[in-house]
């Protein structure tokens, strides 16, 4: 199947600095069906924080063969962690600037149990590994439900 740019979304984990974001790029379905974009807004919603006044700079096309981003996996089932059970995985991308707390605040915001997601290194944790990772409480600051961004 051949995906169209239309078909994904960026979503903004975290912001480090002015222009300087932690993302998560997915599938739309992927993203809706696992809870994240009603966790985490729009990227290009987030960046009304860095050019309040509507100026930014015109946005770069996102090439998603060149992309530097990190791979994960997600996957639905704790009954192997040998290869990737059809139906039941998940692929998603993190922008390289995204740290292992990102990929916990990723995996917490997760509205449906999981058996394991992958780190950057491709290591498979398992649900319970990611839920012991403390978040400080204005980490996931960008919560629709309570936060204007």
């Amino acid at each position: 199947m051949v995906y169209r740019l239309d078909d994904f979304t960026q979503l903004a984990v975290r912001r480090i600095s002015r222009s300087n974001w932690v993302r998560l790029i997915a599938l739309k379905a992927t993203a809706d069906f696992y809870g994240w974009t009603e966790v985490f807004p729009r990227f290009n919603d987030a960046q009304r924080v860095d050019y309040p006044e509507g100026f930014r700079p015109m946005p770069n096309k996102l090439n998603l063969r060149r992309f530097k981003a990190h791979p994960l996996v997600i996957c639905r089932t704790d009954v192997t962690k040998q290869g990737f059970p059809v139906r039941l995985t998940n692929r998603f991308r993190v922008t390289n600037n995204a740290a292992v707390v990102d990929l916990a605040t990723i995996a917490q915001a997760t509205q449906i149990p999981f058996g394991w997601m992958t780190d950057k290194s491709g290591t498979r944790l398992c649900q319970e590994h990611w839920m012991t990772y403390p978040m400080p409480d204005s980490y996931c600051s960008f919560d629709k439900r309570a936060a204007n961004y």
